[in-house]
């Protein structure tokens, strides 16, 4: 019986010092990356794993014409050709991100180029 207390003494010891060695491990690597006042880079901070956090999503209600709501509809279509199914929302998104991405006259004619419309909701 005093054998197996032994046993089991030594193998709670042995767990205290793997568990406490991996706890100053974590440490050393959240002080490698938060102890400096440096800016982070990618690589710093693949080091700690990290929740994913949804961002904020905004509700917004706009009119548009129905030409561009067929638009719409080629766009999904097309993306569905390509194994790729997506949302209204999400091509707009992307639409603003390539807008995003044009230089200044490209941007201008892109902008110039959309219909004008009366904003708030139609009168039937």
């Amino acid at each position: 019986m005093a054998k197996r207390q032994g046993d089991m003494a030594e193998s709670m010891r042995k767990s205290l010092r793997d568990e406490t060695a991996r706890i100053e491990d974590r440490f050393a690597k959240a002080e490698a990356i938060y102890g400096e006042n440096k800016p982070y880079s990618p690589n710093d901070l693949a080091i700690v794993e990290r929740p994913v956090i949804n961002p904020r999503v905004i509700r917004d209600t706009f009119s548009m014409p129905v030409g561009d709501y067929e638009l719409l509809d080629l766009l999904k279509a097309r993306a569905l050709g390509l194994g790729i199914a997506i949302n209204k929302s999400e091509l707009i998104r992307a639409g603003l991100r390539l807008l995003n991405e044009l230089p200044e006259s490209d941007f201008r004619k892109s902008i110039t180029r959309v219909d004008k419309v009366k904003p708030g909701r139609p009168k039937y």
